[in-house]
């Protein structure tokens, strides 16, 4: 028997695999998620310096294109047109040749440089000359704004690119390159964005089902849409938003790249790197939504989370089968201090049953032997006439040799001196003699095989059930004859005891529920045997016992 601190040890120790392999588990699904973490950090990194390359080139483009327009006007307020637009403009009119010049180079500006038009107007915005004279829609500065812009440019003395206006009649956006001609005039060079700039904007070096490019302007506390959005038509001049958070950057901090997380002009998570363009009220936004950068990640989720479950299975698994395996373990412990338990009080039982079978052999059996001959010699002395004193004399006479008879069977079923000296095969045929003449079942006995060297707690094991499996029969079976078969071969002892009585009646549990079954199990087993009951309802019953030996 366990004591208790042994017990509370053997406990700790069975429970150590268990734990070892829960933190185990613990341990590597810290290391999937650790390694998703990882992976969610670099993804979202490369998202950032893709969208700050991608912001930095679009910049650089940008900023390029405006002065490469500026540069467009300051070759032409140094050529030779300018010398023919002050003629012009001084004179209010021009010669057939010098409208034709004129236009010969407006034309050329249109075709090499994709402007969409081109105008000579003087201080007062009244146009001399135009390339598209006959297009309505070709340009749509009205004249007061004509006459802003060339004063300006004459104030100023140098070429102006003018930010970007919505034409309220095209509803497109606009933009004009003002070259001054002295204090005269200027010529004006209308560039339509959508030909010339936007295209700019458009690209993305990567398919993409959500990355764009946006242009806007900061007017007080709004941002307004200088391009046409991806997902916004009609945007360009038209859309605007507050100011995204309290904190607005500087202009170093522009110029460097802002990052900024959160909802973009649809409402939907984003992430978008912010820089000016130099020289411009101009701001580029290169964004992606947050589902496209985290798309890979979704996938790698499914992965980590299907992982995880896998792990979390296997080590539920595995604790299981460890669990029961112990369990099985105590268990099987439990059956073998049973099975020893029962083998002690078998053993104890069998002890005690020599101990009373000497009792009534050696001590009860010879004074009742005494008393019988006593009373013999008591019926000798009783005179012939008494004919009632020795007729009772007799009876008790018989009674006692009766007694004695049932004193010397029950020492024999106790413990059965025949088994030892006669060995089993006439311990049997003793024992089922003597049930016949006790019960009135007639026992058939049938032995095969030689039985000389069975050793004793076979041979005690064979016929302790062969008693019990005939008292059952006596008990249950109400029949006038059983069967007895003993048969050895092969090292295998065979023992089958049958009736043809009403059988027995199915039972729930396969195991023997009646003590005489128990009993009959329990030595089975403590000698390494099997046990069998084969029975049908109506077709009778056999026990059937087989010993290695």
């Amino acid at each position: 028997m366990l004591t208790m601190s042994e017990g509370s040890s053997s406990r700790w120790r069975s429970r150590i695999p268990i734990l070892s392999l829960t933190v185990c588990a613990i341990a590597m699904i810290a290391a999937v998620w650790w390694y998703y973490l990882r992976q969610r950090e670099a993804t979202d990194s490369a998202a950032v310096n893709q969208l700050a390359a991608i912001a930095s080139v679009k910049t650089a483009q940008i900023a390029n294109w405006r002065h490469e327009r500026i540069g467009d006007g300051r070759v032409l307020a140094v050529s030779p047109l300018m010398r023919t637009a002050q003629g012009i403009l001084s004179r209010g009119q021009a010669t057939a040749a010098e409208r034709a010049d004129v236009l010969g180079v407006m034309s050329g500006l249109a075709r090499e440089f994709l402007y969409a038009d081109a105008s000579l107007v003087d201080l007062d915005g009244s146009i001399l000359i135009r390339l598209n004279e006959g297009r309505t829609d070709a340009s749509q500065w009205k004249k007061r704004s004509r006459e802003r812009l060339s004063r300006e440019a004459v104030a100023s003395g140098e070429v102006a690119l003018s930010d970007l206006s919505l034409d309220t009649r095209s509803g497109r956006p606009l933009m004009v390159l003002t070259i001054p001609v002295r204090d005269l005039g200027s010529l004006i060079l209308d560039i339509d964005p959508s030909s010339f700039l936007f295209p700019y904007m458009q690209s993305w070096p990567t398919p993409s089902r959500t990355a764009e490019t946006l242009l806007f302007r900061r007017e007080g506390n709004e941002l307004v849409a200088l391009n046409e959005f991806r997902h916004a038509h009609g945007s360009a001049l038209v859309l605007r938003r507050p100011l995204p958070g309290s904190k607005v950057p500087g202009d170093l901090e522009l110029l460097a790249g802002w990052l900024h997380r959160g909802p973009d002009y649809r409402g939907v998570p984003s992430l978008g790197m912010v820089r000016r363009i130099p020289d411009s009220p101009w701001y580029l936004t290169a964004k992606i939504d947050v589902s496209e950068v985290q798309a890979p990640l979704t996938h790698l989720s499914w992965e980590m989370a299907l992982i995880v479950v896998l792990i979390a299975l296997g080590n539920g698994t595995g604790v299981g089968l460890i669990w029961r395996n112990q369990k099985l373990q105590t268990y099987r412990d439990r059956e073998k201090e049973v099975q020893a338990l029962n083998a002690r009080l078998i053993s104890a039982q069998e002890d005690e049953r020599a101990r009373l079978a000497r009792e009534l052999h050696d001590d009860v059996s010879q004074q009742v032997a005494a008393l019988s001959i006593g009373m013999s010699n008591l019926k000798r002395q009783i005179p012939q006439q008494q004919v009632d004193v020795r007729e009772q004399s007799d009876r008790i006479q018989q009674k006692l040799v009766q007694v004695a008879e049932s004193i010397r069977r029950l020492s024999h079923e106790l413990h059965p001196a025949v088994l030892q000296f006669s060995g089993l095969a006439a311990a049997l045929r003793t024992y089922c003699s003597e049930f016949e003449l006790l019960t009135g079942i007639r026992v058939s006995l049938q032995t095969h095989g030689s039985f000389e060297s069975v050793p004793s707690p076979v041979a005690l094991c064979i016929y302790r059930i062969t008693q019990e499996a005939l008292q059952n029969v006596a008990k249950h079976a109400n029949v006038g004859e059983a069967e007895v078969e003993l048969r050895r071969s092969d090292g295998i002892l065979c023992l089958s005891v049958s009736d043809h009585g009403p059988g027995i009646k199915p039972s729930p549990t396969r195991t023997p529920v009646g003590l005489g079954l128990v009993s009959i199990r329990e030595r089975t087993r403590l000698v390494n045997g099997t046990f069998e009951i084969q029975s049908k309802p109506e077709q009778g019953t056999t026990v059937l016992v087989r010993i290695p030996a």
